[in-house]
């Protein structure tokens, strides 16, 4: 029994604890509307004498006390709803918004590019491919490879640039598009470059010369060129492989010069 009763004492002053906060609150919420009627409860004083009491006077206040528990548990429930307005409410006072089409979720508000900027990004992938190409070594049987990528190049960007090359296009998936082009003279044209890159270093194997080591202006062809595009990351990643095209300045070597320019398609004895 006497268990029972300092268990049941330690319920009551928590009890008490909680229903001063609650008492607070509802008095709390009755100051912001300025109503007549504050809402509280009267509730009941827990003695501290617990142990001094009959078995029946503590039934009957333990009875009152759970009584008025509750009744403070049901005003809680009804200030909480008066503060929280509920959901179908929140629905209605909200205005109806637009769902974005799946074109705008991928593509900003913006016009379709223009043909300059379009030559713009080629200018700067053959900018970026012409200094990576430029730091290879080549020789008979070396082909370089360099990859780069640019992002923040939107759909309709991509779709603009490579337009002209869907009959080069190996894949296409809702995640990334591949094309591959096989033929220089389409590789140059769409980094914006000339057939061939100059001057390209040259290991040197194969040309004999006493003393040190020879110094050759090398040219660099375009053999084959992956385009990627990412239309989650919009990010476009180009992996060219290059091959050694022939050696000597340009004003000793013509049909070098010629080919690079699109003025003739035979390399000759250089190739």
């Amino acid at each position: 029994i006497t268990t029972s009763l300092k268990s049941f004492q330690t319920t009551c002053k928590t009890f008490q604890n909680c229903k001063m906060s609650i008492d607070c609150s509802l008095k709390r919420k009755a100051m912001e509307t300025s109503s007549g009627n504050s809402g509280t409860t009267t509730l009941s004083t827990i003695p501290s004498n617990l142990e001094e009491m009959d078995h029946g006077t503590l039934v009957q206040l333990f009875r009152t006390v759970a009584s008025e528990r509750d009744e403070l548990k049901s005003q809680l429930d009804k200030l909480r709803e008066q503060q929280q307005p509920s959901a179908k409410k929140m629905k209605q006072q909200q205005p109806t918004l637009l769902e974005p089409s799946a074109a705008s979720c991928i593509t900003p508000p913006k016009s379709s590019p223009t043909a300059s900027e379009l030559t713009a990004i080629r200018k700067r992938f053959g900018k970026n491919a012409t200094k990576m190409i430029k730091k290879c070594t080549y020789s008979g049987q070396r082909k370089p490879i360099v990859e780069f990528s640019e992002g923040n190049i939107f759909v309709d960007t991509a779709v603009a640039l490579m337009k002209e090359y869907i009959d080069n296009q190996s894949s296409n998936t809702a995640r990334m598009t591949k094309w591959k082009l096989s033929d220089d003279t389409d590789i140059a044209n769409f980094l914006c470059t000339e057939k061939l890159i100059h001057p390209a270093k040259h290991d040197g194997k194969g040309f004999i010369f006493f003393g040190s080591k020879p110094k050759i202006y090398g040219w660099a062809k375009y053999d084959t060129m992956e385009v990627k595009y990412d239309k989650r990351e919009q990010t476009f990643h180009l992996k060219i492989k290059t091959a050694y095209a022939g050696s000597g300045r340009p004003e000793f070597a013509p049909q070098l010069v010629a080919y690079s320019m699109g003025v003739s398609n035979y390399l000759g004895d250089d190739e």
